[in-house]
């Protein structure tokens, strides 16, 4: 089944910016209503879209790409609501601060690309993360901490 891309402009959000939704077509009658609906669209891609901060997703988003734009700050309302969003890519931004919950509410998050901002500090992570990407930033660190365990 070949690939589709699909742009849909979010009046939600500023005009330049698109959405590019990429997915399998289905064929008729494989699922109801439209297949490229925003709602139903795992993955939000807005890339190089001059960006200043995250745009409302649909509360559906398992993955958000907002590579290469101009959002210098990522707040805690950010992502307020997003319970399947599993996955951030925001490389080559210009974040230099994030808020400290930025990332609580998000019980399935497992994969964060940072890479290529000017961060000096990270956010708490989730447990769930089995992925961080952080390189080409500003990161202030003493290195890693010893943990000691009780016997």
């Amino acid at each position: 089944m070949a690939l589709h891309p699909l742009i849909v402009p979010l009046t939600l959000v500023p005009l330049s910016l698109v959405l590019v939704l990429l997915g399998p077509r289905p064929s008729v009658g494989d699922i109801e209503g439209d297949p490229y609906d925003l709602n139903n669209a795992p993955d939000v891609y807005c890339d190089d879209s001059e960006l200043e901060q995250i745009p409302p997703l649909p509360k559906d988003t398992t993955h958000f790409y907002g590579r290469f734009n101009k959002i210098r700050h990522v707040k805690n309302t950010d992502f307020i609501n997003l319970n399947k969003l599993r996955g951030i890519d925001l490389t080559g931004n210009q974040i230099s601060g994030m808020d400290e919950d930025v990332f609580r509410n998000l019980p399935q998050l497992q994969q964060v690309v940072l890479s290529d901002n000017s961060l000096q500090a990270l956010p708490t992570l989730p447990v769930t993360m089995q992925h961080i990407d952080v390189r080409n930033n500003q990161l202030i660190s003493d290195g890693l901490a010893t943990l000691k365990t009780s016997r």
